[in-house]
């Protein structure tokens, strides 16, 4: 027994437990601070979110535009993918109990104007109409996927592809305003969803580089293992953060020139306290650091460390979606860092006993799925 499968029985056992172990933590707190433990199962939610919807964003752009990282990156693209019913089962407690997270749908929101203004796109029964009506769109979207990642005729899935990239950013960008940025209902940016949205493709396209150095068949590793394809890896990797950064870039840069109080408290509060090493660490680690190591031929000599950039990328991605989050909530215990790192463990332990299965598989028919035409 070789490769992946001789790594996946332990690896599923151990992510189950880690899974099982994090989310009965959560349960713990959640006796003694529900509000704790939904604000930090809100910031593992919208982390872990991040993966399927990447990986299925980078799957309609491979159906569109081609290219040999498909064949690679694509078995663990599709497992991602596959992610979507646990990411919708994640945001069950969160549409049931919006009032302990979100200021629009606690007793305060009558008592301010602003807020009182939106209360037609801002109350609890829409919100959860519109949570419930992204999850029915993404997976309509991944069962089309997984069906032209096998199809014959490219004119018409890249058609579908095309109409799918623009869906795809529209919903992610409506659910990231609904999910984040309506925790601070005075804050406004047309850049948040789409910063949000190539967020998620880094992502999730960190986590197939280290899925496929980590766990791909032996035929599949030594294919990207060619210089030609890491060079092709290293510049996807180089080309997401790059992006990201001009997003995050650009939208502090307009916040701060229009120099509005409403806007700046968004990111006053994320630089409070121990808040403020957060920013440098993203400039550092999610930017400067991977994209000097990616241009470096020492950085693109091997698979394992195309993999060690991608999982710092991964680590910096998840800080950077609880950096969203967690500075909205005043703090009030200790309870709220225990919920949200059991609520990370317990979440990355199942989707990581999600997807396994899915690499499991045969590399011919994984191959043949992500393979297009």
């Amino acid at each position: 027994m070789t490769g992946v499968a001789a790594k996946v029985p332990s690896v599923r056992l151990a992510s189950t437990l880690a899974g099982l172990v994090g989310v009965a933590v959560v349960s713990l707190v959640a006796l003694t601070d529900p509000r704790a433990a939904l604000q930090g199962w809100l910031a593992a939610a919208f982390a872990f979110t991040a993966l399927p919807l990447g990986a299925l964003g980078l799957l309609l752009l491979y159906i569109l535009v081609g290219g040999p990282w498909g064949r690679t990156l694509g078995p663990s693209l599709l497992a991602l993918v596959r992610m979507l019913p646990l990411a919708a089962v994640a945001f069950i407690p969160v549409i049931a109990a919006p009032s302990l997270l979100y200021p629009w749908a606690g007793e305060a929101a009558a008592a301010d104007p602003e807020i009182a203004a939106k209360a037609a796109w801002l109350n609890s029964t829409f919100f959860a109409v519109r949570t419930v009506g992204y999850f029915l769109v993404w997976m309509a979207m991944s069962a089309l996927v997984r069906a032209d990642c096998g199809a014959n005729d490219r004119d018409n899935d890249r058609l579908g592809a095309a109409i799918g990239i623009i869906v795809l950013a529209i919903t992610v960008s409506f659910a990231a305003i609904d999910w984040v940025m309506s925790l601070g209902p005075h804050f406004a940016s047309a850049a948040f969803g789409l910063l949000v949205a190539f967020g998620d493709l880094l992502a999730a396209l960190a986590v197939a580089v280290v899925l496929l150095a980590w766990l791909g068949p032996e035929e599949v590793r030594a294919e990207a293992g060619r210089p030609h394809s890491r060079g092709v890896l290293a510049g996807l990797l180089a080309s997401g953060v790059l992006l990201w950064a001009y997003l995050a870039f650009m939208q502090y840069l307009v916040v701060w020139s229009a120099d509005l109080p409403v806007e700046a408290a968004w990111y006053l509060d994320r630089v409070a306290g121990a808040w403020v090493v957060v920013p440098w660490l993203l400039g550092l680690l999610l930017g400067v650091v991977p994209l000097i190591v990616l241009a470096l031929p020492w950085g693109r000599r091997s698979l394992a460390r195309l993999a060690a950039v991608a999982a710092l990328i991964l680590a910096m991605r998840f800080i950077d979606a609880v950096w969203m989050i967690a500075p909205a909530f005043p703090w009030h215990s200790w309870w709220q860092p225990v919920a949200m790192v059991a609520a990370l463990v317990g979440l990355g332990g199942f989707s990581l006993a999600c997807i396994l299965p899915r690499l499991e598989q045969p590399a011919a028919s994984a191959g043949a799925e992500a393979t297009h035409g």
